[in-house]
């Protein structure tokens, strides 16, 4: 039995070292490449071939019988009709009869307008206007001397239109009564307080002015004037 053991382990040496063995000189082994890998293919031909079925095949398409059923579709959705548009009628602004203006300045300076107007009327309009304005003052000279520096004015107008037809006849009339004091005066030959009528210089105003225009407005919006005329200021 120990000669077979021995035997056994030899062997078994021996096969170690020849796989050892074998296994380096394939490790030492080298490799020469003579000529670089260059793959090619072949030329190929594409095959020009289409499906052909040459033998009939009976075929009966099946029969179908359906009917449709029309179903209403329950929407939670609700129309609510619109309320149809009417036209509504601008509002007119408020006219007022008369209007007073009233003031008061320096130098005892009053201001005082007063206008009267017809309401609204299918026929036409009619106005009145008034208005004073004026000062009473005085200017300081030298050594302290005072002159009249003041002046008054006075308008009266009276104006209207008429409607006739498709046009408007407008009319206007005024009348002014101005007053003013010039102290432009050489000082030192004044040596006593001036009066002021001596000072004064009066001037009274007249103008009138009519005209005949459309009642509709062109595509400007501007009324198309058939006819207007007026008389200059005149100052007597």
């Amino acid at each position: 039995m120990k000669d077979k053991h021995k035997n056994i382990r030899y062997i078994g040496s021996l096969l170690t070292a020849m796989v050892f063995t074998i296994s380096a000189w394939g490790q030492q082994s080298e490799v020469r490449v003579v000529k670089p890998y260059n793959p090619t293919l072949s030329g190929a031909e594409k095959i020009q071939l289409l499906p052909n079925l040459e033998e009939e095949i009976p075929f009966t398409p099946p029969q179908f019988t359906y009917e449709l059923y029309p179903k209403r579709y329950q929407s939670d959705f609700k129309v609510v009709p619109i309320k149809s548009a009417r036209m509504v009628k601008p509002s007119l602004n408020r006219l007022y009869k008369s209007e007073l203006t009233l003031g008061f300045g320096n130098y005892l300076t009053p201001l005082a307008e007063l206008k009267l107007n017809q309401l609204r009327s299918r026929n036409g309009t009619f106005g009145v206007a008034l208005r004073h304005h004026s000062m009473n003052g005085k200017m300081k000279l030298n050594e302290n001397l005072k002159v009249p520096a003041g002046f008054s004015e006075s308008n009266l107008k009276v104006y209207g239109s008429r409607f006739i037809n498709k046009s408007v006849f407008d009319y206007k009339v005024g009348t002014g009564y101005s007053t003013y004091v010039h102290y432009g005066v050489d000082t030192t030959e004044v040596t006593e307080e001036l009066e002021r009528d001596s000072l004064k210089h009066a001037y009274f105003l007249a103008e009138a002015s009519l005209g005949l225009h459309s009642a509709h407005a062109d595509s400007f919006g501007h009324p198309a004037v058939f006819y207007s005329d007026s008389l200059p200021v005149v100052n007597l």
